[in-house]
This record gives structure tokens, sequence and C-alpha cells, in this order.
């Protein structure tokens, strides 16, 4: 990802666990169907974005996410987000 800036504001709201599930609407609802709800605030309004959990990997024994990872490789939650802002903005 060119963006930064996105992704240090994720390194922030990495340290408090609230926030990180709060960036997600009705987690527990769909996430064993792997679809999520990635909720974005721009220009005074919440803007939610529906995503499902197929992440892009390099062609590796590994399965290395092709764009931003957590330091845990059994976090996606950085993933998922920088999918669901992606996805905002097309």
């Amino acid at each position: 990802m060119g963006d930064c800036w996105f992704l240090g504001a994720l390194s922030v709201l990495a340290t408090r666990q609230e926030l990180v599930e709060k960036m997600f609407f009705n987690l527990e609802k769909h996430k064993d169907v792997g679809i999520f709800v990635c909720k974005f605030y721009k220009d005074n309004a919440w803007h939610y974005v529906v995503i499902d959990d197929r992440i892009p990997v390099y062609d590796n024994r590994e399965g290395t996410p092709v764009f931003a990872k957590c330091r845990d490789p059994n976090e996606l939650w950085v993933p998922l987000v920088e999918k669901g802002e992606h996805m905002k903005k097309n």
C-alpha cells in the first residue's frame, strides 16, 4: 500500500484491542462465513464496507500476504481493514 499515513493510523489502533474491534460492525455475526463489515469515518459520516476474508498472497510456501500484515501471522485484521479501505475507494 502506498499510503503510510493509513498504516501509521493502524499501528496506533493496534495498541488498543477495543479500538480494533470497533472497526468491524457486528464482528461476531458473519465472521464464521468469511464476511466482515469494516467501518470508516470520512466527511462527517460513517461508511460501511462489506468484504470477504480472501487475502491476496504471494505464491510461496508461507502464503505471505501481498500487502500489509500483522506481526503475528494468525492475525488478519490489518489486511482485512486495508482491503476494506481499498474497496471503499472504488
